[in-house]
């Protein structure tokens, strides 16, 4: 078992195929992982090797620590950056006001899933449902938030935010309607460029199953704007750090 930072753009299970290839000595080896990590999220990722993959029910159920940026004033249909926009409204607060916001969220706390995640529904993934345009009630489940605390606060323009987003989306391999969110992200951005956002750095500790992408969903709601996870970065799974991690080569 050991930590793999990974970065923007593939998913957990690409992430592996390019472990894999990049490393001969775990060509025919079966690799795993304790967790995935959306394609717009990055940092650890628990790799268990061989026989190690036995104990993955017990590996994922371990807690977790993130870094977050919440954007505030914008939101999407799948809770982060790569995701439909919604037109954006100006948010400016100040960070008692997002702090109070945050301590609601501490304990024990109902989440429901996000669109575009692979809980069921009769069935059938939520990522599925989402895709085929159909509404369906999301699924709810306990989570705990051992604590939040609020790292900073800060302000965005709209063309800014476009202008850092679209390098980010590019990144994802596969099927993610990029071209469509991207032309969106464009689109918003010439039509309100100054749009003021704010962007809360929050730390998360959590319990396992808690996505960042609901919680920024959210904080928006409890603060009364659309809000989007902006960046996700997990930096702590089950004692396992980033110190000494393994990455990724850099694609050519």
């Amino acid at each position: 078992m050991f930590a793999l930072d990974k970065p923007v753009g593939p998913t957990a299970a690409q992430s592996l195929v390019a472990l894999r290839e990049s490393d001969p000595s775990l060509r025919g080896v079966k690799l795993g992982h304790a967790g995935r990590l959306d394609p717009m999220a990055e940092g650890l990722l628990t790799v268990l090797v061989g026989d190690e993959n036995r104990a993955v029910h017990a590996l994922r159920g371990q807690s977790k620590t993130y870094e977050i940026d919440v954007l505030l004033g914008l939101s999407s249909d799948s809770f982060d950056a790569l995701g439909m926009l919604s037109a954006p409204v100006d948010a400016t607060l100040d960070a008692p006001s997002v702090a109070l916001a945050c301590s609601r969220f501490e304990g024990d706390y109902l989440q429901a899933y996000p669109p575009f995640s692979q809980a069921r529904v009769g069935g059938v993934s939520l990522i599925a449902s989402s895709r085929a345009g159909v509404a369906v009630e999301r699924p709810v489940a306990s989570r705990t938030l051992h604590a939040i605390a609020l790292l900073g606060v800060g302000s965005i323009d709209m063309a800014s935010a476009c202008d850092r987003a679209l390098p980010r989306i590019a990144l994802v391999r596969g099927d993610f309607r990029q071209e469509a969110i991207s032309a969106r992200w464009r689109e918003l951005a010439a039509e309100r460029p100054d749009a003021r956002l704010t962007v809360a750095s929050l730390r998360v500790r959590c319990s396992a199953g808690t996505y960042m992408r609901s919680l920024a969903h959210d904080l928006g709601a409890a603060l009364g704007l659309p809000a989007l996870a902006w960046r996700i970065r997990r930096t702590e799974a089950g004692g396992l750090t980033l110190d000494g991690a393994r990455t990724l080569p850099t694609p050519t």
